[in-house]
């Protein structure tokens, strides 16, 4: 008796809460691994080459020994480029553990997937449907101001290397495209920036800052962007779109 009020009371938990698929920040930690571990490998690697190959040589010592400080410099000097790669993966995957943890807070009703494998554009951080609709987010852990010229977004001022709103919109029109394929009646996605950083500077009145067709938002914003808009999703629609990333 008691275990049937136990199974019950945990199954009417689940039901009034969001419910959350995969893991966040799994890709982004996996190729920061890789990133990390592979240069140094590589880097011993080649190190004991070149010292088996120098050192049985006849020559002055002095002369072999620069050569192998001067080769070990030059692969610390590798690695350590490389090593600087592989932290910014790490810490985009702790921007992703915070993105997260506030849509943990979503109602019920909502389904959040974390880093889902779409084929024409690789991974996307997060992926959030429910009765408001279908919102792929991307994830940014920026330390810099953040604000926006109108079409672009700015860090201190300057152009990143790689615009998070080209992003997000062709990780949206990927989407829409897959959808469209497997629904008849394939919902509109919107594209969302999400900084975990909080380091977005707009109007506190608004719950995000508009690019385009874009929407830009602190991650203390980013449930109340979800959930602000009108009911577009019915649950029958969005336990179809709940099984097209079932496994």
């Amino acid at each position: 008796m008691l275990d049937a009020l136990q199974d019950e009371n945990q199954m009417s938990s689940e039901t009034n809460r969001v419910i959350v698929h995969g893991v966040p920040g799994e890709g982004a930690r996996f190729t920061g691994v890789i990133k990390g571990f592979i240069p140094l490998l590589a880097s011993v690697f080649l190190f004991g080459i070149f010292a088996g190959v120098i050192l049985p040589v006849e020559a002055g010592g002095l002369a072999f020994t620069g050569l192998i400080v001067v080769f070990a410099v030059m692969l610390w000097l590798a690695y350590n480029s490389y090593s600087r790669g592989a932290e910014s993966y790490f810490k985009g995957a702790r921007g992703e553990e915070i993105v997260a943890i506030w849509l943990a807070s979503l109602p019920a009703g909502y389904h959040v997937f974390h880093d889902v494998d779409l084929s024409k554009v690789g991974s996307l951080d997060h992926l959030v449907a429910g009765p408001t609709g279908v919102f792929v987010i991307e994830t940014k852990f920026w330390a810099g101001a953040v604000t926006s010229d109108g079409t672009s977004l700015l860090v201190d001022g300057l152009m990143p290397s790689r615009s998070p709103v080209q992003q997000v919109l062709k990780e949206a029109a990927a989407l829409q495209e897959f959808l469209k394929e497997k629904m008849s009646d394939a919902p509109t996605v919107t594209p969302v920036v999400c900084f975990a950083s909080n380091t977005l500077a707009h109007d506190q009145r608004d719950s995000c800052l508009k690019v385009g067709d874009v929407a830009v938002c602190n991650v203390g914003e980013l449930c109340d962007l979800i959930t602000s808009g009108g009911q577009v999703f019915s649950a029958v629609d969005i336990e179809r779109f709940v099984k097209l990333w079932e496994y």
